[in-house]
């Protein structure tokens, strides 16, 4: 018999993850873990009525926590304020439009940044110049990472910001020129990486409450653990 506080929750579907015994009509769970698996008599048996809470889906599968076996929580964390350039957008014009729109309600922070850029997913098939994110902002500098993370993207304030000109060189990397002999805005593999490194991070005092948010957002998801 139970004697702490507990919740049993019933479901047409469990499934618990143990081959020997992989589904069930109950689970209960008492401060944060679970402890028993069986048919809701089994299960109301363990604890008495005064010292249980009863919830009963009516329809769908109870699954228990998701493992996110590969996650970087500190990193989304801070991409939480910064633009997703999502290909639903569809098209670059489209992305761009919806950018500017993000950008304006960024009036506290220096840098405009977005993330996960797919040329690949865009009716475009292009990569984004800085005459592209220009369109975003000419006052502030802008930085897009792509979605492989081994480019990135900067209008012509933030090419400048950074230190990057047309000999811009490091071993390993690519400053891609335009037509003109002038940096295009695309930088690859350790041309991004080391210009990343300029771009100011989340101040250490912030990074906790934006940690909480990601979190809260990771849990909304069905993950309940991460590493």
């Amino acid at each position: 018999m139970l004697t702490n506080e507990c919740t049993l929750i019933s479901c047409p579907e469990i499934l618990t993850m143990d081959e020997g015994k992989p589904t069930a009509e109950a689970v209960c769970i008492s401060e944060g873990k679970i402890l028993a698996v069986g048919t809701l008599e089994e299960l109301r048996a363990l604890a008495p009525r005064h010292r249980r809470k009863e919830i009963h889906l009516e329809e769908g599968v109870l699954l228990p926590g998701f493992i996110d076996s590969h996650s970087h929580l500190s990193m989304y964390a801070q991409c939480r304020t910064q633009f997703f350039c999502d290909t639903a957008h569809g098209t670059i014009g489209n992305l761009l439009s919806a950018f500017r729109t993000h950008a304006a309600t960024q009036t506290d922070t220096e840098w405009i940044i977005g993330y996960c850029y797919d040329d690949t997913g865009m009716s475009d098939h292009r990569h984004l110049t800085r005459h592209d994110l220009d369109a975003v902002s000419q006052e502030r500098p802008v930085f897009v990472s792509h979605i492989t993370s081994h480019m990135g993207y900067a209008n012509t304030l933030g090419l400048a910001k950074l230190g990057v000109t047309a000999d811009f060189s490091v071993e390993g990397g690519m400053v891609v020129l335009g037509d003109d002999g002038m940096p295009e805005g695309l930088l690859k593999e350790n041309a991004y990486f080391k210009v990343f490194q300029k771009i100011p991070a989340c101040p250490p005092e912030k990074l906790p409450e934006k940690i909480e948010y990601a979190i809260a957002d990771y849990n909304r998801a069905g993950f309940t653990m991460f590493q």
